[in-house]
């Protein structure tokens, strides 16, 4: 038998939402390091 989920479960980065046509927010990498770093220091 299979679960489905329904709705999002857990804390969750909606990526469309910083994705943009300047840097950091113009590729993966960027989002991914704007992110750790703004973590890293709370």
């Amino acid at each position: 038998m299979y679960r489905t989920t329904r709705g999002i479960q857990g804390p969750a980065i909606f990526l469309a939402q910083f994705i943009g046509d300047e840097p950091p927010c113009d590729d993966l990498d960027g989002i991914a390091h704007w992110h750790w770093a703004s973590t890293a220091s709370a």
